[in-house]
């Protein structure tokens, strides 16, 4: 399954659906205070934060 819009591609159709509705192109805007990383999911960058600066 490709991207309409960006080209990249998935195995499985639900990857690209969340892909598309998590905006393609759109820059990450979740920024972890401790070390910088960006996401664009605030629950992927509380994960992260809980899991790498516990």
């Amino acid at each position: 399954f490709t991207c309409y819009k960006c080209g990249k591609r998935y195995t499985w159709t639900d990857s690209l659906t969340r892909h598309l509705r998590e905006g393609c192109g759109v820059l990450p805007k979740h920024i972890c205070t401790i070390c910088g990383r960006k996401f664009r999911r605030k629950d992927y960058l509380l994960r992260h934060e809980n899991h790498i600066h516990k």
